[in-house]
């Protein structure tokens, strides 16, 4: 069969592959907004008017991504659990770049798509029903309007909560440190993207192994910059920074830094965000394509 990519064969196995998965791609999104609903109305019972703010909310939806992200990349090669479906998978009349897309489609952009889509409606439903609960807290005079704003320490006025734009590169809407939310976004595609080629690697169990070799390697990285990279800085060294910036101070407290040059840091940074996720998408066309012979 002529391996070159054909779109007609393309569109036919995104209809089959439609077909036959509709049911399990429209349970597991149905689960996401099922426990998105179930937070937000554990979060609205609480009460707490500050449980929506913009921090609150992105750290939510990028738990969520990262979480989601990564099971659903574990099942999508579910075909090589068994021998049965493993033949029946390699004898799909289909080239092995076409499949690969397929998998990509649904698993990266459909599923970011609808993830993206089923949190901001359920978040947005939340925020409504939450600014209306706590609209006594926010205008009230009452006694209980009293209560609450000691209870939850509110001295000054209180604005109605607001939908975030999770793409902002604002720093009000930071996670770990301000302004890393777009950081967090060219994280999530590699990861998920290595839990993809775990799912061919391994036929069985393939989220925890992918869990294991993924923390094996951070566990490999965090050795060598902190006991061999940092050993061979001068011993007034005080840290650094992934391999590209080192802090040295002399013995009058002045500091000097010392990094890359700008133009290698810039390229460094750029391979680091947007080429991990490509090469990682070539080594899972070339395992499907071993696993074609």
């Amino acid at each position: 069969m002529n391996q070159l990519l054909d779109f007609r064969r393309l569109y036919r196995l995104l209809h089959k592959n439609w077909f036959e998965s509709r049911k399990a791609y429209g349970l597991f999104f149905l689960t996401i907004a099922a426990f998105f609903t179930g937070w937000f109305i554990f979060i609205i019972m609480i009460g707490n008017p500050y449980a929506f703010s913009p921090a609150n909310q992105v750290t939510l939806y990028f738990g969520g991504l990262f979480i989601a992200g990564c099971l659903s990349a574990s099942f999508i090669f579910r075909d090589f659990t068994t021998r049965p479906r493993k033949i029946h998978y390699q004898l799909l009349p289909a080239a092995t770049l076409e499949k690969l897309l397929c998998v990509l489609f649904y698993g990266v952009l459909i599923f970011f798509s609808a993830y993206t889509l089923v949190f901001y409606v359920t978040d947005y439903l939340a925020i409504k029903m939450a600014n209306n609960a706590n609209y006594e807290i926010m205008v009230g005079r009452t006694t209980r309007a009293i209560e609450l704003r000691q209870r939850f320490g509110i001295t000054g006025p209180l604005s109605p909560s607001t939908l975030i734009n999770v793409f902002s590169r604002s720093a009000d809407l930071f996670v770990f440190y301000p302004g890393d939310n777009i950081d967090l976004f060219t994280a999530y595609f590699p990861i998920q993207s290595a839990f993809i080629l775990g799912a061919v690697y391994f036929n069985k169990n393939s989220f925890f192994k992918t869990l294991v070799v993924l923390l094996l390697i951070w566990l490999f990285l965090f050795v060598v910059e902190d006991k061999l990279l940092i050993r061979l800085l001068p011993g007034n060294a005080r840290q650094s920074n992934l391999f590209t910036v080192a802090t040295l101070t002399d013995n009058t407290g002045n500091e000097t830094y010392y990094t890359l040059p700008f133009w290698l840091g810039r390229l460094m940074t750029f391979l680091m965000r947007f080429g991990i996720t490509p090469l990682i998408w070539l080594a899972t066309y070339y395992r499907l394509k071993e696993k074609e012979i």
